[in-house]
């Protein structure tokens, strides 16, 4: 009977180095298992960091169409100025324009008043011939009247 024990362990010893092949075999494929969930982990984190990276791209778009936004601001600002500084020289030279027409009114009265001198003039030399008349008719009756 141990005979048949005997036997029958070594019978059953293949199968349990079959077994045993069978379990390596499965941890085996736990672990290329465990593997492949690790790489697809892995996998999942580059995705992560493109999308950051992308979102980190987005915000620096958007950070360089602020800045040409606040240069396409400052650009018309300074046009502002310098139209403020046209209407500036342009009410400048309507004062200048306004002082020479007041030079000119005050040449035309200076004329004016040379004109009425000179009529005054006249008049005085009128009244001088009146007079010179005057006195060569008294002479003319005091030498007439014996």
């Amino acid at each position: 009977m141990s005979a048949s024990l005997a036997v029958g362990a070594l019978m059953s010893a293949p199968l349990a180095v079959g077994a045993l092949m069978s379990a390596s075999l499965a941890v085996r494929l736990c672990v290329a298992a465990s593997l492949a969930v690790g790489l697809c982990v892995a996998a999942s984190l580059a995705v992560g960091l493109c999308v950051a990276a992308s979102i980190a791209v987005g915000l620096c778009v958007a950070a360089s169409v602020a800045v040409g936004l606040c240069v396409a601001a400052s650009v018309a600002v300074g046009l502002c100025v310098a139209a403020s500084v046209a209407v500036g020289l342009c009410v400048a030279a309507s004062v200048a324009v306004g002082l020479c027409v007041a030079a000119s009114v005050a040449v035309g009265l200076c004329v004016a008043a040379s004109v009425a001198v000179g009529l005054c003039v006249a008049a005085s030399v009128a009244v001088g011939l009146c007079v010179a008349a005057s006195v060569a008719v008294g002479l003319c009756v005091a030498g007439a009247s014996p």
